[in-house]
């Protein structure tokens, strides 16, 4: 494959990166790590033949790819030494759920002390054959997609594998960044990491689990999680990115879902400068449910690329595809959402809506819904909307005594609610309705 010029120096680097790898799998036997080592090898392999997107890729054409490739990003591994010092980590804080949190890719052992009844989990390095669902995962690491989910198989800087039994108390993991892993290093803008992450539930297993991310420096962040739900299994999963006005961050999921089983994922974005995410499914069991929900709330130059694509492979599926955007400043919101239904998806039920508010006249968003519908008996509906908020609404609230400032937060406190209430788990909606209306000043720059 040829590669432009910015690609030939990431491809040298990480060419000599990942020849230069030796800590590999320790306390694992020596087939084990031969296996894991076969695999990233394919991986690479896989990594190299792919390349990164070019800006002729319909998949990328909004987002800039040379934004970030114009500067190589030296992949980082895990520091031996353990880093417990998080006085000044900055992360979106749920007091009474239980957290296990990774730091410059290290997880704090304390931390452990909060896994909750039912949940295993173990760092992607220490994964061993008689982790439960170990031949789950050895399928999902062979499984294809673009040059950046390859590149994260090869060279994992960190990651979680998390098995889900039966779960009364929530779960939130968060990953933070900040420059006290370079040491001596005076260049802060040349780090990769690189996330590599699972989550198994069990047959009826239910969970809410929130997952965070922050950056305090611009770093490059390329995370992917395979995702199985079993039989009857429920998962109501909140992703928070929090990044640095400066930073990089591609988020990859791919999820299988058997029978009767349900997802109900949240989005969150109001944080870095590049950010995409891309969440795919595949309803692989009758009767499975997926609801995807995306809520950006950009200001400045900060950019949002959501990518959902959901497949109906089997009969008396459900799926929902809600994208909401606030953008002020020159924020830039990007949406793509794909349903694919196959011809004996009967009885489909399936939907998609976009909308976007601009509050400003430099901000700016894309929208395309798009539905691929092989069979009858199929209920599908999508639309997509952006705008300023509506001069008669803001007329009518002040024509009630509202003043025009107070008027224009509550009209938009109406729209991020509108995406937030229909998150199944209320305590946790009514905590980020609580939070975003407190610091309203932070979130929506009004």
């Amino acid at each position: 494959m040829s590669y432009s010029k910015d690609h030939q120096q990431w491809i040298k680097v990480l060419k000599a990166d990942f020849e230069e790898k030796k800590r590999l799998w320790p306390g694992a036997c020596q087939s084990h790590q031969n296996q894991i080592r076969q695999t990233q090898l394919e991986h690479f392999s896989h990594f190299l033949e792919k390349g990164f997107p070019l800006d002729k890729d319909p998949y990328w054409k909004f987002t800039n790819i040379n934004s970030f490739l114009k500067s190589v990003f030296l992949p980082r591994e895990v520091p031996l030494n353990t880093f417990e010092d998080t006085t000044n980590v900055k992360f979106f804080s749920f007091p009474q759920f239980p957290q296990i949190h990774f730091h410059n890719g290290v997880l704090r052992k304390s931390s452990l002390k909060n896994l909750p009844d039912g949940v295993q989990l173990c760092q992607w390095e220490d994964l061993t054959p008689d982790f439960p669902a170990w031949s789950w995962i050895r399928q999902s690491l062979k499984k294809k997609g673009d040059g950046f989910y390859h590149l994260a198989g090869a060279l994992p800087s960190s990651g979680y594998v998390l098995f889900i039994g039966k779960v009364e108390l929530p779960l939130h993991i968060h990953f933070s960044f900040d420059k006290s892993f370079q040491g001596n290093r005076s260049s802060a803008c040349s780090s990769l990491w690189n996330l590599r992450n699972f989550i198994f539930l069990n047959e009826q297993a239910d969970i809410t689990f929130i997952e965070s991310v922050s950056t305090s420096i611009p770093i490059l962040v390329n995370s992917v999680t395979s995702v199985k739900n079993s039989q009857d299994s429920s998962l109501k999963w909140l992703h928070i990115d929090q990044g640095q006005s400066t930073s990089f961050y591609l988020n990859q999921v791919h999820c299988d879902m058997e029978q009767s089983s349900s997802m109900n994922r949240l989005g969150f974005s109001f944080g870095s400068g590049f950010s995409r995410d891309t969440v795919e499914v595949w309803h692989l069991g009758e009767k499975a449910r997926s609801v995807l929900l995306g809520l950006s709330i950009l200001k400045k130059k900060v950019l949002r690329d959501q990518r959902f694509y959901v497949h109906h492979a089997q009969k008396e599926g459900y799926s929902r595809q809600f994208s909401r955007g606030i953008l002020n400043d020159k924020a830039k919101n990007i949406f793509h959402g794909k349903v694919h239904v196959a011809f004996k998806a009967t009885q489909t039920d399936c939907a998609q809506s976009a909308k976007n508010l601009l509050l400003s006249s430099t901000a700016d968003a894309y929208a395309q819904p798009e539905m691929e519908i092989n069979c009858g008996e199929v209920k599908a509906q999508h639309g997509a909307t952006t705008g300023p908020l509506s001069r008669d609404e803001i007329f009518y609230l002040q024509s009630r005594g509202l003043e025009y400032r107070a008027a224009v937060e509550f009209l938009v406190m109406a729209y991020i609610t509108d995406v937030l209430n229909q998150f199944p788990d209320k305590k946790l909606v009514q905590h980020l309705t609580q939070d975003i209306w407190k610091n309203k000043h932070l979130y929506l720059n009004l």
